[in-house]
């Protein structure tokens, strides 16, 4: 339902119908038509306002459910499995920050006294699960300017507004990896 619908019938749409289209799949899963003619745009597609980073990151939880349903990608084990990988994304978040700090406490801070929880179990299929992983990614993250401004770009096709994490780079690599993250929203 809601957001979760456009994110997963983007991830959907790449894996099984190879094109960007989530008409079918919005048609299927509202079971309303009127409720898919309000989201049509004047090109006669669905206007998807999700931006396609959390997407990409479920398609390998998808393809692991499809080696075992081999199914079309619209039954219920598909965006099962698309949740299930987001919520998986999010534990490995606060276990990067648990292992990089050894702070327990703050590990189970970031779990339950924020709304990670929550997104990881009501709404995974939101970007929200997917933004704690790759920001936590991205800020932890002691490597090359490549592979920073690389997370940097996956950050920002999750959430458009991460690109401003760029200016959380060492002084010298800022600008290369802001222009990484740059080129992903080309």
């Amino acid at each position: 339902y809601g957001d979760g619908v456009f994110y997963y019938s983007m991830a959907r749409s790449i894996v099984f119908d190879r094109d960007l289209d989530c008409t079918n799949e919005a048609r299927y899963y509202w079971h309303d038509e009127t409720a898919v003619e309000a989201w049509r745009g004047p090109s006669g597609r669905l206007n998807n306002y999700c931006p396609v980073g959390s997407s990409l990151l479920f398609i390998p939880f998808i393809l692991l459910a499809h080696l075992i349903a081999w199914g079309d990608g619209l039954s219920f084990v598909y965006p099962a499995a698309a949740a299930l990988g987001a919520s998986f994304l999010a534990w490995t978040a606060i276990v990067m920050v648990y292992r990089t700090f050894g702070d327990l406490a703050a590990a189970v801070g970031i779990w339950l006294a924020t709304n990670v929880a929550y997104y990881m179990s009501i709404e995974p299929l939101t970007s929200h699960a997917c933004s704690i992983f790759v920001v936590t990614s991205f800020a932890l993250c002691r490597r090359g300017a490549f592979t920073q401004g690389c997370l940097l770009g996956l950050a920002v096709l999750v959430r458009p507004e991460h690109l401003i994490l760029g200016l959380l780079a060492d002084g010298r690599k800022k600008f290369p990896v802001i222009g990484i993250g740059i080129l992903a929203l080309v």
